[in-house]
């Protein structure tokens, strides 16, 4: 049995809300302009571009009308090394299977929170068609980052703090385990309150 995302205007009933990490605002703003075909989470593909290979071959279509919008929510990490790369390395393998599928990019809107990274698709497709452009929207706004439901004010007090800093580290991601290897071999593994999964 399939699921809708629980929005109005997103075809897509494989999409479960909880899925992407848009606002309800952000979702209705950009469906009362565009025809929103799937919105997919940088998450869900990641580890695995054979995912999105089988989402996109899903909604792959002979020919795209210009509303027609598939949203990417790119609101966690991705892999630099400033020796070669000039971009993040999912970021260049995500177009890479798009030009593979041969999907435009002017059907893709990215929503993400890496401030820059229109430059980086630029750098990435210097190559492609310049008129043929995803829409980028660079935001904190995300359901992750943001709830004004669930967000309260806490006192604080001072005198009671034991620890200078707090790193909680809960899926298992390969930065992380990168970060807890430099607190530890920083000597600082026991200034730190440290929470990782293994």
């Amino acid at each position: 049995m399939t699921e809708s995302c629980g929005y109005i205007g997103c075809q897509n009933m494989h999409t479960k809300k909880t899925d992407h990490e848009l606002t309800d605002k952000y979702f209705n703003k950009l469906s009362s302009h565009f025809n929103i075909l799937d919105v997919i989470n940088f998450l869900a593909f990641d580890r695995d571009f054979n995912v999105l290979k089988d989402r996109l071959a899903e909604l792959n279509q002979e020919s795209f009308g210009e509303k027609d919008k598939i949203v990417i929510t790119h609101f966690d990490t991705d892999y630099y090394d400033s020796n070669f790369l000039k971009f993040g390395l999912n970021l260049y393998n995500f177009f890479s299977v798009i030009d593979e599928m041969n999907i435009p990019h002017f059907v893709f809107v990215i929503c993400t929170n890496h401030f820059g990274i229109s430059k980086e698709i630029e750098e990435i497709n210097k190559n492609h068609d310049p008129d043929d452009k995803p829409i980028v929207i660079e935001t904190f706004l995300s359901s992750k980052h943001y709830c004004s439901e669930v967000v309260n004010d806490i006192p604080v007090n001072i005198e009671s703090i034991q620890r200078p800093a707090l790193s909680m580290m809960g899926a298992r991601r390969s930065h992380r385990f990168a970060l807890y290897n430099f607190i530890k071999q920083s000597g600082l593994i026991d200034k730190i309150e440290i929470s990782i999964k293994a």
